[in-house]
């Protein structure tokens, strides 16, 4: 609706359709410009801050989304992922063979104790943070000390993970080939019912009751236990390279520059991310705003 003049714009919200854009998503993304330099791989939410970390050892924090202040490492790689514990205390951001955390965002640690391998995907399951790579897992319940897990995972090259207090599904591709099984849980058995091919995100609502799946090219996934999945066909339209629960919506982040969202799974709407051509690389929320984050050295923001 902000592209639009406002003529067109007072008369499209006074029919009813409202200031958060014609397809009804959190908006409309607005751009943040100032000193980032470098392309943003992921983003999270903290409790009291957004964490966005990226190429070259990249983090930043900010409060509200918008204001954005850089923050120094000890190292100059690409940072993959990034998670948080409830509490806000404990946070890690993941890269090749090594992690970096921090107990509020400001100052950070790197440590390879008892990691190996190229870490990709991380999540926090209320209890410890759990870390994907080729062929393991890693587990933490403080970043900072780390025990391998490879017993019933030794097939899967991780890419993207996410987990309930109960169940940790992570989603990949099998022995790095890019077929057969893709999907794990928690005591990490394989669940790869009706999955055709390697997972590239994965996403669960807030009681753990329906989880979605994307893969290469934009098919979906779903599950309402994280065990059992329903193929639901190529309906995303192109590669997610995240997909994030914000309380309402699942926010399947792009490759393309596109973002889509669903309350299901199966129905996606699309909302194309701001003025500027960016491929989305990831997603996170609290109550006020929902921010992307990806290539482009940009961020944008919507107020929900």
């Amino acid at each position: 609706i902000g592209s639009i003049d406002a003529t067109t714009k007072n008369a499209i919200e006074a029919a009813g359709v409202g200031a958060a854009g014609i397809d009804g998503l959190r908006g409309p993304f607005s751009m943040m410009r100032g000193n980032i330099s470098n392309n943003i791989n992921r983003v999270v939410w903290t409790g009291s801050l957004f964490v966005g970390v990226g190429d070259t050892s990249t983090l930043l924090t900010s409060p509200d989304g918008i204001v954005w202040t850089f923050r120094a490492t000890t190292d100059n790689r690409q940072l993959r992922g990034v998670a948080s514990n409830s509490a806000g205390n404990q946070i890690v951001a993941t890269s090749d063979a090594y992690v970096q955390f921090s107990s509020n965002g400001t100052s950070w640690t790197k440590t390879t104790s008892g990691l190996s391998g190229d870490l990709q995907g991380i999540t926090h399951d209320g209890t410890r943070f759990i870390v994907g790579a080729y062929l393991k897992v890693f587990t933490s319940t403080n970043g900072t000390s780390w025990s391998t897990v490879t017993s019933g995972i030794n097939d899967l090259s991780t890419k993207d993970l996410a987990s309930t207090s109960s169940v940790i599904v992570a989603v990949g591709s099998d022995g790095g080939y890019g077929t057969g099984r893709n999907a794990k849980y928690s005591s990490w058995p394989t669940a790869n019912t009706n999955l055709t091919q390697p997972g590239h995100a994965v996403g669960v609502n807030g009681n753990g009751s329906l989880w979605v799946m994307g893969g290469y090219a934009g098919w979906i996934h779903t599950s309402t236990n994280g065990t059992s999945w329903t193929s639901r066909g190529y309906i995303l339209g192109g590669t997610p390279t995240d997909i994030h629960f914000d309380g309402t919506y699942f926010i399947a982040s792009i490759s393309g520059g596109n973002v889509k969202y669903s309350t299901d799974g199966i129905n996606w709407l699309s909302h194309i991310a701001g003025n500027d051509f960016l491929k989305v690389h990831g997603a996170a929320s609290n109550d006020d705003v929902v921010v992307l984050v990806g290539e482009n050295n940009k961020i944008l923001y919507a107020t929900k």
